[in-house]
């Protein structure tokens, strides 16, 4: 009986999942900033963009990261990006290399630090338009947001912050950003795409 159970446990019921190759996208992992800023010196693109953050119950199913990478690559951008967003640009077929500018995929875990560091390599930081977050998972994305303002770049976020203060805290800490030539947007209701489009090209 012993012997009939370990060999029913050792029979696999799961069917071995075997997509259709033409189901899939690909997209390639940058994991080094001198990767990223061989590309961006390279690249044709006039500016660029960095699209970030969680899915969301107010944003969900990738709408504003590909909504906006598609119309910002169509107005000669190059965009990267990371987290939830990166995962619905390849969805999308927007990291395909098959593409005139294809998304640049960030390593998670590092891609903050990886974007700056290759945009300071390759002398592109001021050709940066802005950092989009699409929505918060945690408390760590709000001070990586709030770090990249505090650098001198222009972030957003695309869903309202769940802890933002007084009118005077807010006055005090847009002053602060603006000195350092760094600002944050933020929304008191779910941003559209429009919405998140214009702010990157105004």
């Amino acid at each position: 009986m012993l012997h009939l159970a370990w060999q029913k446990a050792k029979a696999s019921s799961r069917i071995p999942f075997s997509p259709d190759p033409s189901f899939l996208e690909e997209a390639e992992v940058i994991m080094t900033f001198q990767e990223l800023g061989k590309i961006f010196k390279k690249s044709s693109a006039k500016k660029l963009a960095l699209l970030c953050g969680a899915d969301t119950p107010q944003q969900p199913l990738g709408w504003i990261p590909a909504e906006v990478a598609s119309t910002l690559q169509g107005e000669g951008f190059l965009v990267a990006g990371w987290g939830d967003a990166a995962l619905w640009l390849v969805k999308k077929g927007l990291a395909s290399q098959v593409s005139n500018l294809p998304v640049c995929i960030l390593d998670e875990q590092q891609s903050p630090l990886l974007a700056m560091k290759a945009l300071a390599a390759s002398k592109r930081l001021g050709d940066l338009q802005g950092v989009c977050f699409t929505g918060l998972k945690s408390c760590r994305d709000l001070a990586v947001a709030l770090g990249l303002a505090s650098l001198g770049l222009r972030v957003s976020v695309a869903v309202p912050l769940p802890l933002w203060g007084s009118e005077k805290v807010r006055t005090l800490l847009a002053e602060k950003l603006a000195a350092q030539g760094g600002s944050l947007t933020h929304f008191d209701h779910p941003a559209h795409a429009q919405e998140i489009l214009e702010w990157f090209l105004k």
